[in-house]
């Protein structure tokens, strides 16, 4: 009960900028992406980031939601296509690495995982969520 009064209270906050300067502001297409794709509307949310996409072709942001939604989707191939995408726009963070890491693994390619959870150490060797799935995934079979 609680979580959803602070979603309405997010979405009621965030409506007038999803509503002013939609027509060339990303940032509220992204915004109502991820509140679209938090609710399960996959399909409503990937029309909002395609147009935030449209919008700003270089947004990493934008990428890496786009890519979770293909993920919540079970659409892998895609999930993979942009977070790599996410990674040549921001190569010095580990997240996109981790990130696509999980994909790897979900798609039963553990070596490739392996590959993208180092990757992310040589970046971040101390973050407890690399290193939280890393472990994960070299302890568990896809």
């Amino acid at each position: 009960m609680k979580l959803n009064v602070i979603k309405l209270i997010i979405f009621l906050f965030c409506l007038p900028l999803m509503l002013i300067g939609a027509e060339s502001n990303p940032e509220a297409n992204i915004m109502k992406a991820n509140m679209m794709a938090e609710q399960g509307q996959y399909g409503q949310a990937l029309k909002e980031i395609d147009a935030a996409i449209k919008k700003a072709p270089n947004s990493a942001r934008a990428y890496k939601i786009r890519g979770h939604i293909y993920i919540a989707k079970e659409d892998y191939q895609k999930a993979l296509a942009d977070l790599g995408k996410v990674i040549s726009l921001a190569h010095n963070q580990a997240k996109p690495y981790v990130d696509r890491a999980i994909v790897h693994f979900k798609m039963g390619n553990k070596g490739l995982a392996m590959s993208d959870i180092s990757k992310a150490l040589k970046i971040n060797p101390s973050d407890p969520w690399t290193l939280g799935v890393g472990n994960k995934i070299a302890n568990e079979n896809p």
